[in-house]
């Protein structure tokens, strides 16, 4: 192929017709080359889970700070589905549908913060209540009303 080199080509007839594979793995055989073309579509999943999370949107520029953000945002989806497993025996009303669960369990997670902001007063609950409408003064209204009600 031009501008790439030499490529191998695999041509596959199926139920759905003839499909075509070109892959620069000269050496691979024709069963790996499917099988691994096969196993792209969990990989794709992931990528579209995470971009769906803010991955697409981050700058960070230290590969430490990437890898934290990527393991807490995988652990917190890991958790949403554990929960949203869990709540089928505890709520037997909540639609089948997994993105309403998984919605209800959020909401029912956020509720749960909230409960544990009520060490800090009504005026943190509402600095923080009012970052999730206004995102971008968010983290300096909270942070600040923090610092008030926790002097150093």
């Amino acid at each position: 192929m031009k501008g790439i080199g030499y490529v191998k080509v695999i041509i596959s007839e199926g139920t759905n017709g003839r499909r075509y594979y070109v892959t620069n793995r000269r050496n691979w055989k024709a069963k790996r080359i499917l099988k691994t073309y096969l196993e792209r579509w969990g990989i794709e999943v992931i990528h579209r889970d995470l971009k769906q999370d803010g991955l697409g949107r981050i700058f960070l520029r230290k590969l430490c700070k990437t890898e934290l953000y990527l393991r807490l945002m995988v652990s917190g989806r890991a958790l949403l589905e554990i929960a949203s497993i869990r709540s089928i025996n505890r709520y037997p009303g909540i639609p089948d549908n997994v993105g309403k669960r998984k919605r209800w369990i959020s909401f029912e997670m956020l509720e749960s913060l909230f409960m544990g902001f009520k060490k800090y007063g009504d005026s943190f609950i509402q600095a923080v209540k009012k970052s999730l409408t206004d995102p971008y003064r968010s983290t300096r209204d909270v942070m600040g009303k923090l610092r008030e009600l926790n002097p150093e």
